[in-house]
């Protein structure tokens, strides 16, 4: 803590009359996110204090009652997250929401995107939430997260969420949240405007930098940007733990790569030529299934190349994926099935005991699309 931030807040809690907060119970760290009940004004003087001075504060409308346990936690990263309707599945807990536009994974849990109900996409305002593994919602106040018209990039392996934000300059704020401190990190007027205006664009989070739509790639340490070199391909979609995955119509194949290196190229055997062939990359990097026509899905380890095949009546546009790469979804996508998990290495499906009749929603990582 800086010695500005503790003047800062004494001199502000010390004029209420009610106990000061501590500031360790309103920016903690950790993956066990424990954390407990403050006075509700000392708690808002403390929001407001540590917001002027740059450092976001995820909302503390919860009890440390009860901190996630181990079983919660391995739940979560075998099982994953999914919805049906207004209903987050979340490892073993279900969590009624207004509504569910998508999800994404974070190391801490679920990051749903736009949980209002009857909101369309050209609202002006969004909500996102985290849900983590104890089946608990916790609402994130950082900087224009309400103004996104795209969900924040997320890495199943980090607390750390990126989102775009317009600024005063007409230009975009790139802004690193990482929800485990509740402290972000904003390039201001880091994007440029496209045709006069800066959209909450979408965007992907590499190890290394934030991808902005198909043109821009932000240091995550410096703020320095530098063009794509990536016509066609937009990192929304293409790319998963900074691995990107890409497809070539003309020579029916599809490629996952590191930067310009080729990790692991593949024949697509999904009968389609149309530059839209079915491939999905896992949120982690690990796998990728592709599509087999009738046939069901052949599942690719990238680092081996090593390959399962699973049979049955799976689409690959009704499954995604869990934090640690196993698949997750259904056959028979509008009849009555069971929704189950499959290991990407032995191909065992195990049936969550859940059959629902509904397409799910699912974290569904990267899908192949065309690369000029």
């Amino acid at each position: 803590m800086t010695d500005r931030l503790s003047t800062l807040m004494h001199q502000q809690v010390d004029a209420l009359e009610v106990p000061p907060a501590p500031a360790a119970q309103v920016i903690a760290a950790g993956r066990g996110l424990r954390r407990r009940r403050t006075a509700g004004v000392a708690a808002a003087v403390v929001a407001t204090v540590l917001a002027v001075i740059g450092i976001a504060v995820v909302d503390q409308r919860w009890s440390d009652d009860d901190a996630i346990t181990p079983a919660e936690q391995k739940a979560y990263v075998e099982k994953g997250a999914w919805a049906v309707g207004n209903e987050l599945h979340i490892g073993d807990h279900v969590v009624t929401l207004p509504g569910i536009d998508q999800i994404g994974y974070s190391s801490l849990g679920a990051i749903v995107f736009d949980v209002r109900p009857g909101q369309d996409y050209d609202s002006t305002t969004s909500e996102t939430v985290l849900v983590t593994p104890d089946g608990k919602v916790r609402s994130l106040a950082l900087p224009g997260l309400d103004l996104l018209l795209n969900p924040p990039a997320t890495d199943p392996t980090s607390p750390v969420i990126a989102y775009v934000r317009p600024s005063d300059a007409a230009q975009g704020d790139v802004v690193l949240a990482d929800l485990s401190t509740g402290e972000t990190t904003v390039f201001s007027d880091a994007i440029p405007p496209h045709q006069g205006q800066v959209r909450s664009d979408p965007v992907a989070l590499t190890p290394d930098a934030v991808l902005v739509n198909n043109t821009w790639s932000v240091d995550r340490s410096t703020g320095d940007r530098t063009r794509l070199r990536l016509e066609g391909l937009t990192p929304l979609s293409g790319y998963a733990h900074g691995l990107r995955l890409t497809s070539d119509w003309q020579t029916m194949t599809f490629q996952v790569r590191s930067g310009d290196d080729v990790l692991l190229d593949l024949p697509d055997t999904s009968g389609t030529s149309n530059g839209q062939s079915p491939a999905l990359l896992s949120p982690d990097g690990r796998y990728v299934a592709v599509s087999t026509g009738d046939a069901g899905l052949d599942v690719y380890t990238v680092a081996s190349g090593r390959s399962i095949h699973l049979g049955g009546d799976w689409d690959l546009e009704d499954v995604g994926w869990t934090p640690d790469g196993h698949l997750v979804g259904k056959q028979y996508p509008t009849n009555a099935s069971e929704v189950q998990t499959c290991d990407p290495v032995t191909g065992t499906c195990v049936g969550t005991g859940i059959t629902v009749t509904e397409e799910l929603r699912l974290v569904r990582g990267a899908d192949a699309i065309p690369n000029s």
